[in-house]
């Protein structure tokens, strides 16, 4: 989940420089749909481009934002995002996504540290990342109707707040179930409920 979000802070770079023949998707076909991806005349990567579709998509160069509205998909090898609005700022130096805001129905499925389905739905997530006085700042804040639900948690929050510098996570109106983790070999006793 974490490479997640460092993967979707390049696509608007990416969609800057789009290319005009987008390869086939593997989506169904969207009507207007706008498909942005790596172009073809670079060097060979070590993984696959992202790709985004959209039935839109709005570029202001000038000020360098990106904007991609209705159905929105967004893939990658280790994750897969839907939303109907996709908003991203490039900053002017082109080295890292200032923000990226997704937008209405937002659906994050990807997977834990282990390889473990993770899946995350909320009505907005926002990626922040600045530098003030020498300090970095990166955040993800999911809010509305905010739920999560991996292999060892599961529940709702509003907001969540993912502080990817100290890698902690807060949350207000917090609803949790914990599934403890059971590691393999070890010689305690299995758990058995008191009988009523």
């Amino acid at each position: 989940m974490k490479l997640f979000w460092l993967i979707l802070a390049a696509a608007p770079v990416l969609a800057l420089n789009a290319q005009t023949n987008p390869p086939a998707s593997p989506f169904p076909a969207a009507t207007n749909a706008v498909v942005a991806t790596a172009s073809t005349n670079t060097p060979p990567r070590e993984r696959p481009p992202i790709e985004i579709w959209a039935e839109h998509g709005d570029f202001d160069l000038k000020n360098r934002i990106g904007v991609y509205t209705g159905d929105v998909r967004v893939t990658d090898p280790q994750m897969k995002l839907t939303c109907e609005v996709l908003t991203a700022t490039v900053p002017t130096n082109g080295s890292r996504m200032d923000s990226i805001v997704a937008e209405r129905n937002v659906k994050i499925d990807g997977e834990d540290d282990k390889g473990r389905p993770v899946r995350v739905v909320s009505d907005k997530a926002v990626y922040a990342y600045k530098v003030v006085n020498s300090v970095t700042n990166e955040t993800i804040t999911l809010t509305g109707h905010v739920y999560v639900n991996s292999a060892m948690f599961k529940g709702t929050g509003d907001p969540l707040i993912w502080d990817r510098i100290n890698d902690t996570i807060h949350g207000e109106n917090m609803r949790m179930e914990i599934q403890p983790e059971i590691k393999a070999g070890t010689n305690a006793p299995p758990f058995k409920a008191a009988e009523q």
